[in-house]
């Protein structure tokens, strides 16, 4: 028989590294693939930070392969999460309902959970916190 108690335990890390994938994957596609998201950009957001909509993606791109890196290693997790969900929340309202937008809802509220439940023991920042009690 298998023993499941010990499952739980291992939830934040699993949902942490999967959605590392995911953020990895979108960032590195947007640069590689600039073309194929530059039709997503919002007008608002080339009029608000003055930049083309090429810029956007690319620094998007940047931002979402350092958020993606932070979560892997376990820096900073619940501020990066909060800000990757906050940065999904506006997306999803962007896309609004569609199959794209419910994905990215639905993404937003996994991210939301890490940045909630915070440093799992997995995490970087909780074994350098462990230490310092030591």
């Amino acid at each position: 028989m298998i023993n499941t108690q010990n499952w739980p335990n291992y939830a934040p890390i699993v949902l942490r590294l999967g959605l590392t994938a995911v953020f990895t994957w979108f960032g590195v596609s947007q640069i590689v693939n600039t073309g194929a998201w530059v039709g997503l950009v919002p007008v608002w957001a080339t009029g608000i930070f003055g930049l083309s909509a090429v810029n956007i993606v690319h620094i998007n791109g940047i931002l979402e392969i350092v958020g993606a890196l932070l979560l892997g290693t376990g820096f900073f997790v619940r501020y990066v999460a909060a800000i990757l969900a906050l940065h999904l929340f506006v997306i999803t309202s962007h896309l609004g309902l569609s199959a794209i937008g419910v994905r990215d809802f639905g993404l937003s509220f996994a991210t939301l959970a890490i940045a909630l439940f915070g440093n799992d023991k997995y995490c970087q920042s909780f074994k350098e916190k462990q230490e310092s009690r030591i």
